[in-house]
């Protein structure tokens, strides 16, 4: 089985989120985002990146293989909020893996569980993944409370640069 992926990520809408199609258009919160030192540290970015290379990279989510990029926009202001991934892409296994990032001013306001979600029944419903994977700092306990609201459950864990990283994965309801 292969999964036919869109050209464009789709429009997806919570109750309070809408998620679109990532792109330049949202480069200045983008920024703030990847400049961020709390999402750095809970993502374990460690890398900088110049603005020409942020909208190189925005500019080319629309066309990246076999991915899914949306930026997460709060549904009654249009304000960005963060963006959230389906990527590494898993032929044999149909899976994919899961990664999110909030502005830290999103966070704790259930934006992340909704987004997790709204791309959660999307993969499993319209490509008909299989299993999605994700890997979460072990101390990001807000986070890993998220995922497991949507049913992701820990299956294993991994030490990396001296962090110590949940795997947890969710599979399609029955």
């Amino acid at each position: 089985m292969s999964v036919n992926f869109p050209a464009l990520a789709p429009d997806l809408s919570g109750a309070s989120i809408t998620l679109r199609q990532l792109d330049q258009s949202v480069i200045e919160p983008y920024i703030e985002l990847i400049s961020d030192s709390e999402v750095a540290f809970w993502t374990g970015s460690t890398e900088k990146f110049s603005r020409g290379q942020l909208m190189d990279w925005l500019g080319s989510r629309a066309s990246a293989p076999q991915r899914l990029d949306w930026g997460i926009f709060l549904a009654e202001s249009g304000e960005f909020a963060g963006e959230i991934v389906l990527n590494e892409f898993n032929e044999s296994e149909i899976s994919m893996n899961l990664r999110i990032a909030l502005l830290p001013r999103q966070s704790s306001k259930g934006v992340g569980t909704q987004a997790v979600k709204l791309v959660c029944d999307y993969a499993f419903s319209d490509l008909a993944l299989r299993r999605i994977s994700l890997d979460v700092m072990r101390d990001n306990q807000r986070a890993i409370r998220a995922y497991q609201k949507v049913g992701f459950t820990k299956y294993s864990e991994i030490q990396e640069s001296g962090a110590v990283f949940d795997l947890m994965e969710l599979f399609p309801e029955s």
